[in-house]
């Protein structure tokens, strides 16, 4: 179970580029994970919408 979040959280950080950003703060890192995710979530349904 465990090596299976470790792939997840890998792929996710991989995906949305949480390794790069350009942060300071905590609140700053976690303001763009949230939109970035949202981001990704609202392009998902786009797409999904109109195929």
């Amino acid at each position: 179970m465990r090596q299976h979040v470790e792939i997840t959280l890998a792929s996710l950080k991989r995906m949305f580029g949480v390794g790069k950003t350009l942060a300071t703060t905590l609140t700053g890192l976690a303001t763009r994970i949230v939109a970035k995710i949202a981001a990704y979530t609202y392009a998902f349904l786009v797409n999904r919408t109109f195929g």
